[in-house]
């Protein structure tokens, strides 16, 4: 008979893995608000003076960096402007987002597995033991 290993540090390094990919899609759905925030603030020339304006454009500054300068900025009506930069920031971080989503529903499937797997080790540790 072969002993059978312990799911316990597998269900924890899962269980950790969740909660990582949970923090991370939580912050890009935080990301994609404050970026559509960006997108309309800029599009209809909100003030930039009003303190959440400024808010908004300083914590998406980082966020947009990596993809700033790839497409020019378009004027739209006389004092707007379209950030399209902004735009693909978002569908990038969207995608991302799908992309950890799906990681989520792996983690949640294998965390399942592990735990069925752990109460039969469980069970059949009780049983030799007695």
């Amino acid at each position: 008979m072969t002993e059978k290993k312990n799911p316990r540090a597998s269900l924890q390094t899962v269980t950790f893995g969740r909660a990582v990919a949970y923090f991370a899609n939580g912050f890009l759905y935080f990301a994609n608000v404050m970026l559509l925030f960006r997108v309309f603030f800029l599009l209809f020339s909100a003030n930039p003076n009003t303190p959440f304006v400024q808010w908004v454009y300083k914590v998406t500054n980082d966020l947009i960096a990596p993809f700033r300068g790839i497409f020019p900025t378009k004027p739209v009506g006389e004092t707007g402007y379209l950030d399209i930069s902004a735009i693909f920031a978002i569908i990038f971080y969207l995608i991302l987002s799908a992309v950890i989503t799906n990681l989520m529903h792996y983690l949640d499937a294998k965390k399942r597995k592990l735990e069925t797997e752990l109460t039969e080790y469980d069970a059949e540790t009780a049983r030799t033991a007695s």
